[in-house]
């Protein structure tokens, strides 16, 4: 295939810009690999540099958060990509689309597509870069702007600036990162805010989009924009290769195909986008970018002679000042942490609090004993944890840090609920809500008022959690957060599907997954569709609860949520219990268990080996059964689940009885039966089965 030939037929093109086509000269903008490897040797202890900058997951977005949250709130790293104003042929090809009237969208922070439509004569007063939030609200249709006699370019990550009017729009960059870093799963936190949906909504529908700048690796993640654009045609990823022989090559990507010599994560994207967005054809182009534009571009540029050069480490030296080094083994650690390497963010972190302790800074000792907190409880040493965020909480109350208080009193409640400690966690959450409404900041009372919610589901006071997760909803409403306002409308579906009202849940969990496909949030729809799939298993419908769960499994599986993928699994599995069809569930069920132990989610695997002891069990496998119970017993120890505890422990005793073996299925009943009253539950349904199973079987014993 010509490519040439397929632009010049295709009169209707949508273009995505990323920073690669920054890199040629005279631009020569460093790529994401050279400012992460910058922004490392800047940031944090020599001894670490290499180690962190080998990190299999290093991605360039979470190194700017961390740089965000320790360095720079207002985001002034990203005034390094403003500084060069030498557009390349890459930069004056798009300028001359974008002058043909093609649509433009863009994930750079620098101004060289503006550069270059100046260069080309655009009048300055009729370009326009879309930034704002206003900007997307007020331009959402480019044809109309082109009528206009405007060219738009539209920056859909925000801008420092706008370079063309000298407005200050660094807000508008801020926002984003705000907007999405406080909800992030994971570290994918440059995504679609609704506001710019209509957007999406149009620049799409039946045309091309050319991807241009992109490796798939060493970038922004663009998946979310991605999967934002709907009913296009076809998509051409341009894939860099340093030499193509003087001609590109243009390959189709089927669901199927394997290419040896292009980056994996690349081509799974492009899978994706076949499976997922509603695309006529994909097509890989293999080239050289700069000589395949040479082919393409037909006018006169102004490119300059001389190179841009200023190395990132040297401008982060002299815009910033040197971090202390307790800070910079502070960043260290968040960046180990960040990319699940634990065992080194303890080392750093404790490394900090010996510098800080010796110069008796509370401030930072606090910090950095909840960043030790943190550690704790994702390598399960949850007292710990509780003793950490403790001993930062004291610190936080002696420098009157009414934040720092509330941050740390949300931790240890969190912390209780791990360990089934409800009272406790209420009581603490309780404390943090009320210095929230001192402080009468709207994004720790929804936190907050969710947190107590869940709190109270937990005890089974679902009046209580309703009241909760609906002041929730309503501060989440007030800050636009429409994220978090889907999540606790999915908390309350919960809530009405615990007290039976089926048809109340489904209304919310619809709304939920509406906000959810709204946003392009592709996780959340998942989760939602899982719970309207639950719905339908209760009403028995279990062809369409399958069908959901199998439609959640298949995005979550696309997007490679590894957590999500064994919550579907699992629950397709049930549907296959419910069948009889016990082979698929014990695959099903097998495999969720390895995708928890690989991502460190064991006590999860506490139902999941429940299920397969009830299988072997039904099947009569009463030895493989029990095996499988005592993992479970031995997964909920250590983590505090005492009432699956109990629960496990009756299994067990059921599965003795049922081989005969009444003595030691005894003991197992009994077992379970003090549990529940250290509980306190002992006039609960399940308590009073147990003691009528116990009396039961003592009767059958003495006989």
């Amino acid at each position: 295939m010509d490519f040439k030939k397929i632009i010049e037929q295709d009169s209707n093109l949508t273009f995505l810009v990323g920073a690669g086509c920054s890199i040629d000269p005279p631009s020569c903008q460093p790529s994401g690999s050279s400012m992460m490897e910058a922004i490392i040797k800047f940031t944090c202890p020599k001894q670490e540099v290499d180690s962190l900058i080998s990190l299999e997951k290093l991605r360039f977005e979470g190194l700017i958060e961390i740089f965000r949250d320790t360095l720079d709130p207002d985001l002034k790293i990203i005034d390094y990509y403003g500084v060069c104003n030498k557009p390349n042929i890459q930069h004056f090809y798009i300028a001359s689309m974008i002058k043909s009237k093609q649509y433009v969208l863009t994930t750079n922070f620098d101004f060289l597509i503006e550069y270059a439509m100046v260069e080309l004569g655009i009048p300055k007063d009729r370009i326009k870069p879309i930034i704002t939030r206003r900007d997307f609200q007020k331009n959402s249709d480019p044809d109309k702007i082109f009528d206009q006699n405007y060219w738009p370019l539209y920056k859909v990550h925000g801008s420092t600036k706008n370079i063309i009017t000298g407005e200050d729009t660094r807000d508008s960059l801020v926002a984003t990162l705000q907007a999405f870093g406080a909800n992030k799963k994971g570290l994918n936190i440059f995504q679609i805010e609704p506001f710019k949906k209509p957007l999406f909504d149009k620049i799409s529908v039946n045309r091309s989009l050319i991807i241009i700048g992109y490796s798939g690796s060493d970038d922004f993640d663009i998946v979310p924009t991605l999967y934002a654009l709907e009913n296009l045609k076809n998509v051409y990823w341009i894939y860099f290769v340093p030499e193509d022989g003087g001609s590109e090559e243009v390959i189709e990507v089927l669901s199927d195909i394997e290419i040896s010599s292009v980056d994996e994560k690349t081509l799974q994207i492009l899978k994706n986008l076949r499976t997922n967005v509603n695309v006529d054809h994909v097509y890989l182009v293999k080239t050289n970018t700069s000589r395949l534009i040479e082919d393409l571009i037909n006018i006169d540029m102004n490119i300059k002679r001389t190179s841009f050069s200023l190395d990132p480490l040297i401008w982060l030296t002299e815009s910033f000042n040197m971090p202390k080094l307790h800070l910079k083994y502070y960043i260290a650690s968040n960046i180990y942490f960040d990319f699940g390497v634990y065992e080194d963010s303890l080392r750093c972190a404790q490394t900090g609090l010996k510098i800080v302790n010796k110069e008796d800074d509370l401030y930072w000792q606090s910090r950095l004993l909840e960043r030790i907190g943190h550690i704790n409880r994702v390598q399960g040493e949850y007292s710990q944890a509780v003793k950490n965020f403790k001993k930062a909480l004291k610190i936080s109350k002696k420098l009157e840090n009414r934040e720092g208080i509330s941050q740390n009193l949300t931790n240890i409640g969190k912390m209780y609920e791990i360990q089934s400690k409800y009272i406790d966690a209420l009581k603490t959450h309780e404390k943090a809500l009320k210095i929230a409404e001192n402080l009468e900041d709207e994004l720790l009372l929804a936190q907050n008022t969710g947190n107590l919610g869940r709190v109270y589901y937990a005890l089974g006071n679902f009046s209580e959690a309703l009241k909760y997760y609906e002041l929730s909803l309503r501060f989440n409403e007030q800050l636009g957060n429409l994220i978090d306002k889907a999540a606790r409308l999915n908390n309350m579906a919960k809530v009405y599907r615990k007290q039976n009202k089926l048809e109340k849940s489904l209304v919310f969990l619809e709304e939920a997954l509406s906000i959810a496909e709204q946003i392009g949030k592709k996780s959340a729809k998942a989760t939602y569709l899982i719970n309207i799939g639950r719905i339908n298993e209760k009403w028995g419908k279990m062809r369409e609860a399958l069908d959901h769960y199998q439609k959640a499994y298949k995005i979550d599986s696309n997007i490679g949520k590894l957590s999500a993928i064994s919550r579907d699994l699992d629950c397709i599995a049930g549907i296959y219990v419910f069948n009889e069809k016990y082979d698929a569930a014990e695959k099903h069920i097998k495999e969720s268990i390895k995708l928890n132990d690989k991502i460190g989610r064991y006590a999860e695997n506490i139902t999941r080996l429940n299920k397969l002891g009830d299988i072997y069990t039904n099947l009569s496998k009463y030895s493989k059964g029990l095996k499988r119970y005592r993992n479970a017993l031995k997964i909920a120890n250590e983590t505090g689940k005492l009432r699956k505890s109990a629960t496990i422990l009756s299994k067990m005793g059921n599965n003795l009885q049922l081989q005969g073996k009444n003595l030691k299925a005894l003991e197992k009943y009994e077992e379970s039966f003090k549990v529940y009253l250290n509980l306190n539950e002992a006039n609960s349904q399940e308590t009073l089965l147990l003691k009528d199973k116990i009396y039961k079987l003592k009767h059958k014993i003495n006989q």
